[in-house]
């Protein structure tokens, strides 16, 4: 029930929009052939995470209402949510491949 209200409306929506607006103008300013100040990287890893958790919830929240596959409005019978999940699932490979690297290279 609670799912239901959260993914059903329009804060939440203009949440995600702001997000997803932010995310895409923070990747835009990365600087990839320079290199940046060390707070600076952090600060955008940081935002980069915040966002990959955000994003996780929403489709967390999303799959709790509407359930998941195999049936009529489920969350993947969408295919802007379909999108959104290989990204998700994307940015969460990049985020533990990451650190499971850095700890190799530690």
């Amino acid at each position: 029930q609670l799912c239901r209200r959260i993914a059903q409306s329009v804060w939440f929506d203009v949440l995600i929009f702001v997000a997803i607006f932010a995310n895409s103008a923070t990747m835009a300013s990365m600087n990839m052939r320079e290199e940046s100040n060390a707070s600076y990287a952090n600060g955008l890893e940081w935002f980069e995470n915040a966002c990959t958790v955000l994003f996780t919830v929403e489709a967390a929240i999303k799959v709790v209402d509407a359930g998941f596959w195999f049936e009529d409005n489920t969350y993947l019978a969408s295919g802007w949510n379909q999108f959104d999940f290989l990204l998700l699932l994307g940015s969460l490979a990049s985020l533990f491949l990451t650190d499971l690297g850095s700890q190799f290279l530690a």
